[in-house]
């Protein structure tokens, strides 16, 4: 989360509203008149919630819709700075036009496709279509044991720097690159694509850049761990600044250490240790890759990075090279293939999550877990209501679209249930009993069922009376 320093007589941000749900095939008409209907909500961040979407037809919107609308109350701040970028530099056609000149397979820039108000039971909501992505690479990240192999960051760094030339030309910096905000594309796992441009900055505006000012007001602005030098001192965001960011995550990907990682609630330690790492980046490659294999690559991007200026327009075919030749040096290629197997001592393994899925031993991957704990809540509380398994699917399946649990596991878990095989009764529920499902009002079921996506499971398992201990050691059953 962003570093926030708080300043001595500084005006509290006015309270921002939670944008309130909207209704399945809910239509919104963008600023061209253009239509769009509402899907399942797929979750929310923030004071915005998002939607599938699709072009307005006869048809609901499906599980596989291509885009996703952002939806938050007219009077918000963050999507009307990120919608600024968007309609700058991130209409499709400007982005095909800059694949093609620039030879690219694909340029990681989501595209703009519209935006609008939309009035609704008295309030304004602003809201904007995008395509649809997949998952964030922070929680790939995390499943492999917070590595990545080498060749994978350094094809990452490449597509990144196609990224950051991009919206470099177009007057912007991002100021926020990290795991967290990398998508997959929704259709291709080996398209990564930046995302979060609510920070993003216009740092050249009509073709003059700012000019180099330290404001202790704005001091460690950003991710603490990956933010820049001059965002430490206050200096507003430049081009040196995203490339030195993604210098830190390359490290932080490849070595799964940074420093100063041990110290982040103290951004000056923070800046300090990155002033001295930049001054010495033998010393920094020696903390984060102890030992004979050095990624000599990543060495000289840090040292090409640390010789540009703050209004200095970096040379990006040169950086690409110093990665290309790291992926020679590895015996690898830039193959547009991100391998997300585990890395341990240098080799790569395969995630016994993916393996599972892959061999069919698991219908579900590791980041859909939350999702399948609280199906079984409701599958079980549907059960107990005597509402057939195929209709407790259909129900599901308008809620989670392809994170459903498939018919058969529905089924499966319903035997249970009936056969009094239920390890979710009479279990331990901070620290008193947890009584069986009994049944309850249909309108607040589908409530709650409606709103479950922005809840936690433990909260859902309290107003389902079900054990969460007992369910989080169930749901692979």
């Amino acid at each position: 989360m962003p570093y926030i320093k708080k300043t001595a007589g500084k005006k509290a941000p006015a309270k921002r509203k939670l944008a309130e749900v909207f209704a399945l095939g809910e239509v919104l008409t963008d600023t061209s008149r253009k239509e769009w209907k509402l899907g399942v909500p797929i979750g929310q961040g923030g004071f915005g919630r998002l939607y599938l979407a699709d072009v307005n037809s006869s048809k609901s919107v499906g599980s596989d819709a291509p885009y996703v609308v952002k939806v938050e109350p007219s009077q918000n701040g963050p999507l009307f700075t990120e919608l600024k970028f968007y309609m700058r530099a991130a209409k499709p056609d400007e982005i095909q036009k800059w694949t093609k000149s620039h030879k690219l397979k694909y340029l990681g820039v989501p595209r703009y496709w519209g935006s609008g108000l939309h009035e609704k039971s008295g309030n304004s909501y602003r809201f904007m279509i995008m395509d649809r992505f997949g998952r964030d690479l922070q929680k790939v990240y995390e499943e492999n044991a917070k590595r990545f192999a080498h060749k994978t960051v350094l094809q990452l760094g490449l597509r990144i720097l196609d990224i950051l030339e991009y919206i470099h030309e177009h007057e912007y910096v991002h100021g926020d690159i990290k795991a967290s905000n990398l998508l997959q594309s929704y259709k291709n796992p080996n398209q990564v694509y930046l995302v979060d441009y609510g920070l993003a900055y216009r740092y050249c505006p009509e073709g003059v850049h700012k000019a180099y000012k330290e404001d202790p007001k704005r001091c460690h602005d950003g991710t603490i761990e990956y933010t820049s030098i001059d965002a430490h001192k206050g200096v507003a965001p430049s081009r040196r600044g995203d490339l030195e960011i993604l210098g830190y995550c390359m490290v932080h990907w490849l070595s799964g250490h940074l420093p100063w990682e041990d110290n982040l609630k103290d951004p000056n330690f923070v800046r300090d240790s990155k002033i001295r790492c930049r001054d010495n980046i033998s010393e920094l490659m020696e903390k984060c890759f102890p030992g004979k294999n050095k990624p000599d690559e990543i060495r000289k991007y840090m040292e090409k990075v640390k010789q540009l200026s703050y209004e200095e327009k970096p040379v990006y075919p040169h950086f690409r090279e110093i990665l290309l030749q790291g992926l020679k040096s590895i015996g690898q290629k830039d193959d547009g293939v991100l391998d997300f197997g585990l890395s341990e001592n240098g080799d790569v393994q395969t995630n016994p999550v993916q393996k599972m899925a892959a061999e069919g031993q698991s219908d579900i991957m590791a980041s859909d877990m939350e999702a399948r704990m609280k199906q079984r809540c409701i599958i079980e509380f549907l059960h107990a209501e005597k509402i057939a398994p195929i209709d407790i699917h259909r129900r599901l399946l308008n809620v989670y679209g392809d994170q459903t649990v498939d018919v058969s596991t529905v089924r499966r878990w319903v035997v249970r249930f009936s056969s009094g095989d239920n390890d979710l009764k009479d279990k331990p529920r901070s620290g008193r009993p947890c009584t069986a499902v009994t049944p309850r009002n249909e309108e607040r079921l589908n409530q709650l069922i409606q709103s479950n996506l922005g809840i936690t499971t433990r909260e859902l398992c309290t107003e389902l009376n079900i054990g969460f201990n007992a369910l989080e050691t169930m749901v692979g059953s």
